[in-house]
């Protein structure tokens, strides 16, 4: 669009003119911050950072951050992960850290600009390489958008904070019933607490001894395909928030024997990762998941009573087992010591009223999934209708 086909108030800017790069250096050893932001701790079209790691998770040098600034991510930028720091901290140098020219832009209204459809498409579309396709600043500075003057950006900024406030509150009661989820669950799973009419006995058992796990697919970078038809290797990125996410997709030409494909109900594991966050998280295989194996970081968990052994999966005894098994060296869990996970188990019938009234507490949180994911769409549509014009 021309400068003369804008509407009254916009101009052309170069994003360079309204963002200023920072990038200031620093050894997670040598930090006294407390806080580091990897790109897994931010989630998609999301301000707010919710979950974070430690320096001392992470070895090279990383980006410092101040309280307010801009966080990016430059790398896979398809994923749309930027988020306002709350605190000063080091982040990933897979990120970008910007702050507004508050001479062009002001400070609130420029994240809400980057999360816009037309700031988003235009740094895929300028991103290099092809497994990890990342941004280079110098080009990114260069683009030029068509942005409103500051006194309608001011106008526009109410209805976007607005939005924003409306997000916000419906995923802080997602969260909170979340917390009340997990807490309830992992009463029933300990056998700390007791369904009424159950009465049977207890038993420890081994993760061998309920199922099979399957090692996962090692492939080579020649190996990728843009063939969707091909095999499909499931990997850490396919799992957000205990679900099987089938986006950002990787095919591969290789073959593989029948009973290495994932079938639905296997329990997908990462058992390695460059975050201990993501160590040991889990999805259950969804029959979406056409002519698919999982990756060599991964492992998959065949067993009849998938159900209940989800659950076991999502308890805070499971997290615990991987924290206290992760490698000395190399965020991993052996597969051999994954195996022998131990858990305290009822008998079917219990494990079966166990199972029924966790998934009720599940269908609970899908309904406040769907009000926070409707908020989203609101807020969305909202930055489409402001931007896209």
């Amino acid at each position: 669009m021309s400068e003369q086909q804008l509407p009254e108030g916009w101009q052309m800017v170069k994003f360079g003119d309204i963002a200023k790069h920072i990038s200031m250096r620093v050894e997670p050893s040598a930090t006294d911050l407390d806080i580091y932001v990897g790109l897994e701790h931010l989630d998609p079209d999301s301000l707010k950072i919710k979950r974070h790691g430690v320096p001392s998770d992470v070895a090279g040098q990383k980006l410092l951050v101040k309280k307010g600034q801009i966080i990016f991510g430059k790398r896979r930028a398809y994923q749309r992960k930027v988020a306002v720091a709350d605190w000063d901290c080091i982040c990933s140098a897979h990120a970008m850290v910007l702050e507004a020219i508050p001479e062009k832009v002001i400070p609130e209204f420029l994240p809400f600009f980057m999360q816009s459809d037309v700031f988003m498409s235009r740094s895929v579309a300028i991103s290099e390489g092809s497994l990890s396709p990342t941004i280079k600043w110098k080009v990114l500075a260069e683009q030029k958008f068509s942005l409103p003057n500051k006194e309608s950006q001011a106008k526009l900024l109410k209805l976007m904070l607005s939005s924003e406030r409306s997000l916000i509150s419906s995923q802080e009661a997602k969260d909170s019933f979340e917390k009340l989820r997990i807490a309830i669950s992992n009463e029933y799973l300990t056998g700390n607490r007791r369904l009424l009419g159950a009465n049977g006995e207890w038993k420890k058992v081994k993760l061998k001894e309920i199922g099979t796990f399957k090692a996962g697919l090692t492939y080579s970078p020649n190996d990728v395909t843009q063939d969707t038809e091909a095999l499909l290797v499931l990997r850490s990125s396919n799992i957000k928030d205990s679900k099987l996410i089938l986006e950002d997709n990787v095919y591969v030409n290789c073959k593989v024997r029948n009973d290495s494909l994932a079938q639905p109900n296997d329990i997908l594991i990462c058992v390695r990762n460059g975050s201990k966050h993501l160590i040991g998280k889990t999805a259950l295989i969804s029959d979406a998941a056409k002519n698919a194996t999982h990756g060599a970081f991964m492992s998959l968990f065949r067993t009849d009573d998938f159900r209940f052994a989800f659950h076991l999966f999502q308890s805070s005894e499971y997290r615990k087992q991987v924290l206290r098994n992760l490698g000395a060296t190399i965020n991993s869990i052996n597969g051999k010591d994954l195996s022998n996970f131990t858990f305290k188990m009822p008998e079917k019938k219990e494990r079966e009223m166990i199972t029924d009234f966790l998934e009720s507490f599940d269908m609970t949180a899908a309904t406040l999934t769907e009000k926070f994911n409707n908020a989203q769409k609101i807020k969305n549509l909202l930055l489409s209708k402001i931007f896209n014009i």
